[in-house]
């Protein structure tokens, strides 16, 4: 589903199935009274439609990527323990902290094409927003639920406590308790007792009972609109164990015997949030619905986008049979230098033209990085992605093409052409993201010291791109984890720009180191 070009081909055969296989008063089932009133009319024109849509499909792809994405995390939680078996804290906490690798924050003055999760995800860019959805959904393939907190209280002047300055938190709610996140500073919410920069043991409701600001605070319910309709209930009671996940969400009651989100939320607070603090939080709702009715020019912006992710391309070799065919051109009497120089003249042409249709100038998309990096979401980092990513790279180096051109009956050329602008352009994105997925991927494999060798290599290679300031949080946060703080300390001093789209997280963990 991730890798298909027509979801209208997957729209189809779960429709088939709907009518097929699942009987009608389960098929015709309404959106229930007590759902109705917490959803806005255009999320319930889309929750109660009786049949799946292309919108329905990128959903249910999203739920199976993140179900794989936090299943792989919470073996990779559990494997770091001697019990092997962790708890359910130390598994979000580390849910959280890889969310943060894999998504950097967006500069603000960069105006994207609307885009999903999945897209998101994928690019790896997004906003702080991006950050809260993932996380919620994410953990939902794991039964666990979580809320966002909103306050309007200005921030306590003075304070450097997380509770007293963020505007925005995620409570989790997990192992019975209510656990913070700051999706800002990319950090759980430390204890008053700890004073580290990284923060292993989330605060929870405590930290907000403190002060006054998180009293009566907004209580937002994290969900695309997909999840609230019937139908995804009557797909996930059909998915077979090796694919099952969360799909549906008993938002108040009423069309299933699952306990309703809304109960679960005001339980685990111990009453501090009231049902009428709670709310569905509009973001995903819109992020869908814009994602879903790009106009013709967002649509080529989308195409543009994506359009590294269908590296290397694979091409036919070029003849100059098929290229160069010049009939204002005589080739009687002129000398083998003159025709070889003309028939490169009019290759050259050829090849520039060929910019104005995107198949022709690309060739046959391979999709290996789009295969590649949907592993790497869905938690695949052993040797063989490392090696996947390493033979993108080396295949999106390409900045040229040989082509054969006939100058005589009896002799043949070959000659290097470089290739347009518009593909070494997509080229070079290829080549610089695979290298810093390169470093996620050995971060993920706990081999720090071939990530920080990567980490720097990018910014030698590419000291203008998008990764620098991500590779350098990385790279921080990985020296304060192996305890080599001064280093870190100087890399984050650097890493303070303006510029710096997570200038705010940056100063946040030199608040946190030692002065020297």
């Amino acid at each position: 589903m991730a890798t298909l070009t027509r979801p209208d081909a997957v729209v189809g055969g779960l429709n088939d199935w709907l009518t097929t296989c699942v009987p009608e008063e389960k098929r015709v089932a309404a959106v229930s009274d007590m759902n109705q009133k917490l959803l806005s009319s255009q999320v319930l024109r889309l929750a109660g439609s009786a049949r799946f849509t292309e919108s329905d499909a990128n959903y249910i792809r999203d739920c199976l990527l993140l179900g794989d994405f936090a299943g792989a995390t919470w073996e990779k939680a559990d494997a770091a323990t001697s019990a092997g078996f962790a708890s359910d804290t130390d598994r979000v906490v580390r849910l959280f902290n890889e969310l943060v690798r894999f998504v950097a924050i967006l500069p603000q003055s960069e105006q994207r094409v609307p885009v999903g999760l999945y897209e998101v995800l994928v690019t790896g860019r997004g906003r702080p927003e991006d950050r809260i959805w993932i996380f919620a959904e994410a953990l939902r393939q794991r039964q666990i639920d979580a809320v966002l907190l909103e306050t309007d209280a200005p921030p306590t002047e003075g304070s450097s406590s997380l509770p007293e300055i963020c505007q925005q938190l995620v409570a989790v709610i997990a192992d019975n308790q209510v656990l913070l996140f700051d999706p800002l500073r990319g950090t759980a919410v430390p204890t008053a007792e700890d004073a580290g920069p990284i923060v292993t043991k989330p605060a929870g409701m405590e930290a907000l009972s403190a002060g006054e600001r998180w009293k009566g605070c907004r209580v937002r319910l994290i969900a695309q609109p997909a999840a609230f309709a019937p139908r995804m209930n009557i797909l996930q009671a059909g998915l077979n164990a090796d694919k099952a996940a969360v799909l549906y969400e008993e938002l108040a009651g009423g069309n299933s015997e699952i306990q309703p989100l809304i109960e679960r939320v005001v339980g685990a607070s111990g009453g501090a949030w009231t049902k009428d603090q709670i709310a569905i939080w509009e973001y995903p709702e819109m992020a869908v619905i814009s994602a879903n009715s790009l106009a013709e020019d967002q649509k080529q912006q989308y195409r543009d986008l994506m359009r590294p992710f269908d590296t290397p391309f694979e091409r036919d070799p070029l003849k100059s049979d098929s290229l160069v065919n010049d009939p204002g051109f005589t080739e009687d009497g002129q000398s083998e230098e003159v025709m070889m120089a003309r028939r490169i003249q009019i290759l050259e042409e050829r090849i520039q033209k060929m910019t104005e249709s995107s198949e022709e100038m690309f060739g046959k998309p391979s999709r290996r990085l789009l295969k590649a990096r949907i592993e790497q979401i869905a938690g695949v980092a052993d040797i063989s992605m490392l090696q996947q990513l390493q033979q993108v790279r080396l295949a999106s180096m390409e900045e040229s093409i040989e082509v054969e051109i006939k100058v005589t009956d009896k002799k043949i050329a070959t000659a290097e052409v470089a290739l347009p602008e518009a593909i070494r352009s997509v080229h070079r994105g290829a080549t610089s993201d695979t290298l810093y997925w390169t470093s996620l991927c050995q971060v993920s494999r706990g081999d720090t010291g071939a990530a920080v060798t990567t980490l720097r290599n990018y910014r030698r290679q590419y000291p203008e791109e998008k990764w620098v300031y991500p590779s350098m949080i990385c790279e921080a946060i990985l020296l304060i984890e192996s305890n080599d703080l001064p280093p870190a300390r100087e890399l984050l001093v650097q890493a303070d720009q303006e510029a710096n789209p997570e200038r705010i997280r940056v100063q946040w963990l030199l608040s946190r180191l030692p002065a020297e």
